[in-house]
């Protein structure tokens, strides 16, 4: 047997090995190689179909369009169409497939699930923007602004839906409004991009809502960080997988006392805090994020407080922002100088100027991991 021959019936045995459709003609049309997988769908021995012409298998509706694929075909395989076959029964069958020329032959390759597996990937992008406008609705749409204390965030996530979520409002204490103004910030990072990932930072949202809504009552002291270990607990509490980490950032700007108390699990990039003289201080945070995979006892976080000063202005962000690299260089030195230099601006104006120059800092960069931040502003 020649090298020629056996390479032939390697390859032979492969095609006849393999779920896929194969079936091979020459330029005139005339099928010459059948595959069994091929066989079994049209319910016909390939020796019934050997020398007879690709449009005797096709219906009528489809035999045009194959003699012009035939006509106008070339070594690169055409955009994968569905063509009806009549199978033994005379039932017409379809099937999604490729055309190409090689060698002076015509090959078609087709796949019955292929047409079945694009449309399960149509729905699931089609159902995925769904779930990202629903998630995006779950945004808070208008942040506080007083005569006292303004707000503005930014959220663009690296897939269609992503893991970061934001929120901010002011703590409803009923009757004794008049003698507390406090506004909550609160930051979540889930790891991952993608539905169980925003799943999860509902979950925070809701769980963290819940909280308020039924634990705190009017007028009862606010602690960020019995507020994340009540959080802690109730995520344990539904067992999720373990190889999910979370990361929140929860503070309190109370207005009336003049401070910002905070509570950062796993954070790792400092919130930014701008003051009256020019100075930029990092505040304090760090430590593990929260997660199913540790002892409960070990994600213990500690609570901080700075004094608030008018004219001080907030930047706190995931790491999504600060983190982007570029011919490897980090965005976070430009985020904080471009911050620096806006801090006297509105903090609608100042999330606009610092989105607009990270697009520009990575224009043909694929953004790595979702971007969120908020701008707090003393007045």
């Amino acid at each position: 047997m020649s090298n020629n021959e056996q390479l032939f019936n390697i390859y032979k045995t492969i095609a006849q090995q393999t779920n896929d459709h194969y079936l091979v003609c020459q330029s005139n049309g005339q099928i010459v190689f059948i595959n069994q997988t091929m066989e079994q769908y049209l319910g016909v021995p390939s020796e019934d179909i050997l020398g007879t012409a690709f449009t005797d298998i096709i219906t009528i509706n489809d035999q045009a369009r194959i003699t012009n694929h035939i006509s106008n075909i070339n070594a690169i395989p055409a955009t994968t169409e569905t063509f009806f076959f009549r199978n033994i029964d005379g039932i017409n069958i379809p099937l999604s497939g490729q055309l190409f020329h090689k060698d002076g032959l015509i090959y078609f390759y087709g796949n019955e699930n292929r047409q079945s597996h694009l449309d399960l990937q149509q729905k699931y992008k089609i159902e995925m923007k769904k779930a990202s406008k629903i998630y995006q609705r779950s945004l808070p749409k208008n942040l506080p602004e007083t005569d006292d204390i303004a707000f503005a965030a930014y959220y663009q996530p690296a897939e269609v839906l992503g893991g970061d979520f934001y929120n901010v409002f002011q703590v409803d204490n009923g009757m004794l409004n008049d003698f507390f103004e406090q506004y909550v910030v609160l930051l979540c990072d889930v790891s991952g991009h993608g539905l169980d990932s925003a799943m999860i930072s509902l979950f925070a949202k809701e769980t963290i809502n819940q909280y308020f809504e039924h634990k705190h009552s009017e007028g009862q002291f606010l602690s960020p960080k019995e507020i994340v270990n009540d959080f802690i607990i109730e995520y344990l509490k539904e067992q999720y997988p373990e190889d999910y980490f979370i990361c929140v950032f929860l503070g309190i700007f109370d207005i009336k006392n003049e401070e910002f108390v905070y509570c950062s699990a796993g954070y790792q990039n400092p919130p930014l805090m701008a003051c009256q003289d020019g100075t930029l201080v990092e505040l304090e945070t760090g430590g593990l994020p929260i997660s199913g995979a540790l002892p409960k006892e070990i994600m213990n976080y500690p609570e901080y407080s700075v004094p608030l000063k008018n004219d001080t202005t907030f930047l706190i962000s995931t790491d999504g922002m600060p983190e982007q690299m570029t011919s490897g260089e980090y965005y976070e030195e430009r985020m904080k100088k471009l911050f620096l230099a806006n801090t006297h601006r509105h903090p609608k104006d100042i999330v606009q100027i610092l989105s607009k120059d990270f697009i520009s800092f990575s224009p043909t960069t694929k953004i790595t991991d979702d971007v969120t931040f908020i701008v707090g502003k003393i007045k």
